[in-house]
Parts: C-alpha cells; structure tokens; sequence
C-alpha cells in the first residue's frame, strides 16, 4: 500500500493518485517539464487540480507537447485554435501567458540561461524530508 499524505488520499480519482505518487514532490528540473507545469498551473487558478489533469493530454496536443520553441512561434491562427479548442481551459489570458512564457524562456536560453538555472539560484538548497508519518512532516525549515 502506498502512504499518502491526507490530501492525496482526498480524491478517488486515479490520475490525481497517480499524480500524487509519481510526481508531486519529486524533483524535477527539467526544462520542458518545468515549463508544463507552469502552464498546467497556470490555467489550474480558479480550477481544481483534478479538473487540469484530466486534461492534461488535451493540453499536450495543444501545446505542441510543451516544446516551448514551438508553443513561442505561436501565432494568431494557433491563438484562434486554441479558443476554440474544447479539450483545454479556453481562457485567452492563461493562452496569451503559456504562449508569451514560452517566449520568455526561449528568450532566456538565448541569453545563456534557463528556468532551472534560475530556480536553481533562487532556491540553492534542495529540502529532501523522508517522512514516515504525515505529523513527521515539518512546519518549516531553515530555508522559509
């Protein structure tokens, strides 16, 4: 049997489940990936994480499979597509901002740095916990 904290034993559905137990808190610096989650996370506010994840396929056909070199050459007709696309959240902020995040990370790369680089400076220490319990888990530590 998997332990899970309680918020991962909340909700039945199995793609929450398996989010919980094969990603959530498990570090992952890749760039692509990091740029899915900030779109993922993106269109998540106001929305519950079940509903994003659930389409989570539809919005990896969208954005051309969170390569953020292509999702940055979007253009208008790619904009147009994604409104009218009924698998995605059809928000033309949250599009507007996962197409110009994908620029700025391009852009970023080009001047000789990336998004992990970056979390990588902003928070120097990896917080590795190996809780047995949920009350094992702390309330803080020395780097918040």
């Amino acid at each position: 049997m998997t332990n899970r904290c309680n918020w991962g034993n909340s909700n039945l559905d199995p793609l929450y489940r398996q989010y919980h137990d094969e990603e959530w808190g498990k570090l992952n610096l890749d760039n692509k990936y990091l740029y899915e989650m900030l779109v993922l996370e993106s269109f998540q506010s106001g929305l519950s994480w079940t509903t994003i994840l659930k389409k989570r396929e539809n919005f990896r056909k969208a954005f051309a499979d969170f390569d953020y070199y292509q999702v940055a050459k979007f253009d208008q007709t790619d904009f147009e597509r994604l409104m009218n696309d009924e698998g995605i959240v059809r928000n033309k902020l949250k599009i507007n901002a996962a197409i110009n995040n994908a620029q700025v990370l391009v852009k970023l790369e080009q001047s000789g740095t990336n998004l992990k680089q970056i979390l990588q400076e902003a928070i120097p220490e990896i917080i590795v916990n190996h809780p047995q319990e949920i009350s094992d888990i702390p309330a803080s530590n020395t780097i918040i």
